[in-house]
């Protein structure tokens, strides 16, 4: 029985950058905001939910950008984002071999969703943002 499924992490493996939050709060200026904030070591020592680590994050983005960040904004952030070139080489060698393929991140989902449409896979799971009716960032997710 050989192999059946190869299921990726997305940040740092399949994309060269570390962490899709870091990166998304380097490029909208709300890193001054989380950097210091032990919401994260709170979160990894149960003190605080997850939900209540993301509302924080988003809230930072939010800050930084006077209340308003607009997905097709985080789309065009991420788009620039680099598909690792061993990703590039590898995925293609497990398809033809009929191996299935999944993204399983922590990091954004629309990060993860680009990475899988280029790549060509389709099952794709990560931590999805909350856009109101008109697409702009809300707190949750």
């Amino acid at each position: 029985m050989g192999v059946k499924l190869v299921v990726f992490d997305m940040d740092g493996v399949l994309v060269n950058i570390k962490s899709s939050w870091q990166y998304l709060h380097e490029r909208l200026g709300s890193i001054v905001y989380v950097k210091d904030s032990m919401m994260g070591l709170n979160y990894f020592q149960r003190r605080v939910s997850y939900y209540e680590w993301v509302v924080h994050d988003v809230r930072a983005m939010l800050k930084a950008r006077g209340g308003k960040v607009h997905r097709s904004e985080i789309e065009s952030i991420f788009n620039e984002v680099e598909i690792n070139p061993e990703a590039l080489a590898v995925v293609p060698r497990l398809k033809e071999l009929g191996i299935e393929l999944a993204i399983i991140s922590g990091g954004i989902d629309i990060l993860a969703e680009r990475v899988g449409k280029v790549l060509g896979i389709k099952r794709v799971l990560a931590n999805g943002l909350a856009f109101n009716d008109e697409g702009y960032l809300i707190e949750g997710g």
